[in-house]
């Protein structure tokens, strides 16, 4: 499990930089509470290309921050949010969108 502040040190050394192109902070066990401080980590970095929160505990509302915060950034091509808690009406949401250029792998859990 990753705690807000120890996930929040973590980006900060990485928070601005240009050669990040990629980020895969997949089963970390990321939830709500971190999801505006990964908001703002991911539009601090000028050429992300791809995105992986795969197999995290972000619910809808922490999935819907992020993507809200980075869906106008204008390297980003894929963010997956596979494995995470998403409810019918975000997914929806999502599939009817007109996002630029992005490519949403989403997953809903099993009941």
């Amino acid at each position: 499990m990753t705690e807000p502040a120890t996930l929040d040190k973590a980006l900060q050394c990485l928070r601005g930089r240009p050669e990040v192109t990629h980020l895969d902070v997949s089963g970390n066990f990321i939830r709500n509470p971190s999801a505006a401080g990964l908001a703002q980590f991911l539009q601090s970095l000028p050429n992300i290309s791809d995105v992986d929160l795969s197999d995290n505990a972000l619910g809808q509302d922490g999935v819907e921050t992020v993507i809200f915060a980075i869906m106008r950034h204008p390297t980003l091509k894929s963010l997956s949010v596979a494995k995470n808690f998403l409810g019918a009406k975000l997914v929806d949401a999502l599939v009817c969108s007109n996002f630029r250029v992005f490519f949403f792998l989403l997953c809903l859990p099993t009941q």
